[in-house]
């Protein structure tokens, strides 16, 4: 990818309004946009805080085991599908509630080409109800 693409691809990225990473296929955070970052914060994490490097699977699986949330588990296990090349791509909708607010998003995990094999997972917010 040129220079000038690569600038014009991280600023669509960062651009769109889903919270997105970009995962390697051993499940490993290579880049997540601005939108991903900001959601972070806005729950509680430092601006020190980075997610590249960090392996999605695992932190995900902490989390889960620490709520024992069902919903964690079947992305947990959505995500692992795509990893693997089970899946190419998969959605599901899910709860991520705050103290104050219901929140639903939908979680969307897709493989990228060959030529870039990576994963693109994407939450997008639906509003304080699940659509069907």
């Amino acid at each position: 990818m040129s220079r000038g693409a690569a600038g014009l691809f991280y600023q669509l990225f960062d651009f769109h309004p889903a919270h997105i990473a970009l995962l390697d296929l051993d499940g490993r955070i290579l880049a997540t946009n601005l939108a991903w970052n900001l959601f972070g914060l806005r729950n509680g994490l430092s601006e020190s805080y980075r997610f590249v490097g960090l392996d999605y699977i695992e932190v995900s699986a902490a989390a889960a085991t620490a709520s024992n949330d069902p919903y964690a588990a079947r992305a947990i296990a959505a995500i692992a599908s795509v990893l693997s090349g089970i899946a190419r791509r998969l959605e599901m909708q899910y709860p991520c509630h705050a103290p104050d607010e219901k929140r639903w998003f939908r979680m969307l995990v897709e493989s990228q080409t060959p030529e870039s094999p990576t994963v693109i997972i994407a939450h997008t917010y639906l509003g304080p109800a699940p659509r069907r």
